[in-house]
């Protein structure tokens, strides 16, 4: 497949802004999580040059890495106070890389720096927007130091959003979220995850093995989980539960206290932030794998999960009802209910399994990266030679 629509004989260039992990460090979830595997997809194609910008924090000198098709630039940033100067530092930053770099199209995800940077000027552009901050923040006390940087954040991301001329959806939420105050045309691309993920070992039926991803953190309500086993233990169910995630400030203090106060030591435990190796043979290890996240768009750890064919759970909230197709894919559970989790666990049985067999067809169809890649890059060329026809 010839993906330039341009010159003969000449690549498609693309400049990626994007959060991405720090050179060397692994991401386990999150954006920066999908954009390494999109990458990763996009190193092989042979008529691609993608040029992936991200900003680091606290990093002392630029840095640039090449693999394929595919240049990660590091660039050096602050690590405080973007907020406050509404990212303008950041995105003349990144806006000067683009002009350096002079692609054909520019593809933005997922904060504000990233997606102001990508709909300035005039170059064909798209933008993909994983997390609606304004509902992130909801419910967050109003001096909470994190209220007023969410409400920033949420209106630069509306800017942003209301200037796209294009926008990658990864879910139907995101649509309705966007529905009535953009222009912008839409393109349906799922999140990918890493291949590996279809290619683990059968789960052991046996035993009751639970495994939560993502940053541990109110908004991923990983406290509802442990309330959940608390009872499990309580009714002598034998279970083992890991968090996996980077905890957020003061968030694992709270819950190894609750584990420890409920005599859970020895059958719940976080284990912080995890190579991608790790995150693997923690996916073996489970055979359930459990979201009680209060918000989410296109949560990675469900999609991860239904690849390996694992027994999901999610809450019914947000976007988790979407993406499990309203309980085709997976189970779900109100998202303040513990006693309805618990129970949920200790009723997962043989039409559980059936029901994971057929989200793991579902994820083989939807979530594998070469597709996805694919899809992305016809959303490059269709950009592309609209902007063509306009000029």
């Amino acid at each position: 497949m010839r993906l330039c629509p341009c010159a003969k004989g000449r690549r498609l260039k693309i400049a990626y802004l994007s959060l991405l992990p720090p050179p060397g460090q692994p991401a386990s979830s999150g954006v920066p999580k999908v954009s390494e595997t999109l990458l990763r997809a996009y190193e092989p194609l042979p008529d691609l040059q993608v040029d992936a910008v991200t900003l680091v924090d606290g990093l002392k000198h630029a840095q640039t890495e090449q693999r394929g098709a595919v240049t990660r630039h590091y660039l050096p940033c602050k690590p405080h106070g973007k907020t406050a100067t509404l990212y303008w530092n950041e995105v003349r930053r990144l806006r000067a890389m683009v002009e350096r770099l002079r692609p054909d199209v520019v593809h933005g995800q997922p904060s504000s720096e990233y997606l102001l940077a990508a709909t300035a000027g005039r170059r064909a552009h798209v933008i993909t927007l994983h997390g609606l901050v304004a509902r992130e923040t909801k419910g967050l006390a109003r001096l909470h130091p994190e209220t007023f940087a969410g409400i920033i954040r949420d209106r630069l991301h509306r800017r942003a959003a209301a200037r796209a001329t294009n926008i990658i959806s990864i879910s139907p939420y995101v649509d309705d979220w966007l529905a009535g105050w953009t222009q912008a045309r839409l393109w349906p691309v799922p999140n990918p995850i890493d291949p590996e993920f279809f290619t683990l070992p059968p789960a052991e039926r046996t035993g009751l093995r639970i495994l939560c991803v993502g940053t541990v953190s109110a908004r991923k309500n990983q406290a509802l989980l442990v309330r959940a086993c608390a009872q499990l233990a309580t009714a002598e169910v034998p279970f083992e539960c890991r968090l996996v995630g980077q905890p957020a400030p003061g968030v694992a203090e709270q819950l190894n206290h609750v584990i420890a106060t409920d005599g859970l030591n020895d059958r719940v435990r976080l284990t912080g932030l995890v190579s991608r190796a790790e995150l693997l043979d923690h996916y073996t290890w489970a055979n359930v794998v459990v979201l009680p996240s209060r918000e989410e768009t296109a949560p990675l750890s469900l999609i991860q999960g239904m690849a390996a064919g694992r027994r999901v759970l999610g809450a019914n909230a947000a976007g988790i009802p979407r993406l499990l197709a309203a309980g085709q894919w997976g189970g779900l559970f109100p998202g303040d209910d513990a006693t309805a989790l618990a129970a949920q666990l200790k009723s997962l049985g043989v039409p559980a399994w059936e029901t994971a067999r057929a989200a793991q067809i579902h994820a083989r169809a939807t979530f594998e990266p070469a597709a996805v890649a694919r899809q992305t890059v016809t959303v490059y060329q269709e950009i592309l030679r609209a902007a063509t026809r306009r000029t």
